[in-house]
């Protein structure tokens, strides 16, 4: 059921009896109290008023690494593997340059696919062989 001031919002289900807003415990609430579907609306306009370089606390490319990471992982979402088509874990710097987050420099992959682009699989492979040596001779 739907509020009924015509904002289009689903009307939550009523915990508690009040008479006063027409609502009945168990069933959706006529109203939405302080129509707060309009007030989270205008909450999220203006938190999208100040991200990325609109910020006054923005940084560029001063941040930290971890920070420019983090806005390649808000940017782009997760899909298939470019390289084998198994579902995408990773978002490879194909440049090797996390501050630089464009589309073309972007790659998802797998953890797989993006260890061997990184050269971490062959040193991953070979750590385990002279482990698995390492026990055989003791």
């Amino acid at each position: 059921m739907y509020c009924e001031c015509g904002c289009g919002c689903l009307a939550p289900i009523s915990k508690i009896n009040n008479k006063r807003y027409g609502w009945v415990k168990g069933f959706p609430k006529r109203y939405i109290f302080a129509h707060a579907c309009k007030k989270n609306e205008n909450r999220i306009n203006a938190r999208l008023k100040k991200l990325g370089e609109k910020n006054p606390n923005w940084n560029g490319n001063n941040a930290l690494e971890n920070s420019a990471r983090g806005r390649a992982e808000r940017r782009f979402q997760i899909s298939k593997c470019e390289n084998c088509g198994e579902s995408g874990h990773d978002r490879h710097h194909v440049d090797g340059n996390v501050y630089n987050n464009f589309y073309s420099n972007i790659k998802i992959l797998c953890r797989r696919c993006h260890m061997a682009e990184d050269g971490r699989l062959e040193k991953l492979k070979e750590r385990n062989r002279r482990i698995s040596l390492h026990k055989e001779v003791a």
